[in-house]
């Protein structure tokens, strides 16, 4: 299936939240409607000074007709704040992350099917998340076409020029793939994605992005992508400014 998304509106409410998912705990605390905020409980927890947490709902819609669209079978949403992972089953249709240390981050949201390709990615750059507080980063709707295929993409980067020094990646690094009439956004750190995207001709363009700062671009890479295939993209070698932090 192939997923795009709608977002935003970043809203800010105090009080831990439930965690739910790999970043850690929090307190009891309910979903709120489109757009708004988590529900939250004030009661004081000794682990919340110094963070927030995240909340967010989704829903999946048939691509091509409209309908609203169920979970498959071990499908779940995974959400990536710089170092820290929290993972939500599809079905529950709403999530609160653990406590993450306050700060702007570069969040990273997957639809992730029972092989864990990732399936759509939903990228914000720059959210503010704060102390003692659930910022709710709105609701996400996954488009989902049925004549989906794969791509299979691996990257490196270099310093000065192809054959330059191994540099790695920054923090808040991120590679997106532009399709012409979609993109998608991954954290540079893994070096290699797998998702999905509906079949058809593309000439996607690879970048390395570090916010909204695009440090090197591919050329056009030219793929034809088969419904229930993975198509390899190839290999991509991206060439920073000698001036960059390796």
């Amino acid at each position: 299936m192939q997923a795009l998304a709608c977002v935003i509106g970043f809203t800010a409410c105090s009080g831990p939240g439930a965690g739910s998912g790999g970043s850690g705990g929090g307190g009891a605390g309910g979903a709120g409607g489109t757009g708004g905020s988590a529900g939250v409980d004030a009661g004081v927890d000794a682990g919340w000074t110094g963070n927030g947490q995240l909340h967010l709902t989704w829903s999946l819609q048939d691509q091509a007709t409209g309908n609203a669209l169920g979970c498959r079978t071990g499908e779940t949403v995974r959400l990536t704040t710089g170092g820290f992972v929290d993972v939500f089953r599809c079905s529950d249709m709403t999530g609160v992350t653990g406590l993450i240390p306050a700060g702007d981050y570069n969040v990273y949201i997957d639809l992730v099917d029972a092989m864990n390709t990732i399936e759509s990615t939903v990228s914000m750059p720059n959210v503010p998340l704060r102390d003692q507080l659930v910022t709710d980063v709105g609701h996400i709707l996954f488009l989902v076409s049925g004549s989906a295929g794969r791509v299979t993409f691996s990257w490196e980067i270099r310093v000065g020029n192809p054959t330059g020094a191994v540099g790695t990646c920054a923090a808040n690094e991120a590679v997106g793939f532009d399709f012409g009439i979609r993109g998608t956004a991954v954290p540079c750190a893994p070096m290699s994605t797998t998702f999905s995207v509906p079949s058809g001709s593309y000439a996607v363009t690879a970048s390395l992005r570090e916010g909204m700062t695009v440090e090197s671009q591919s050329m056009p890479i030219n793929l034809t992508v088969m419904p229930n295939m993975t198509t390899d993209g190839g290999h991509i070698i991206f060439v920073v400014a000698m001036t960059r932090q390796k």
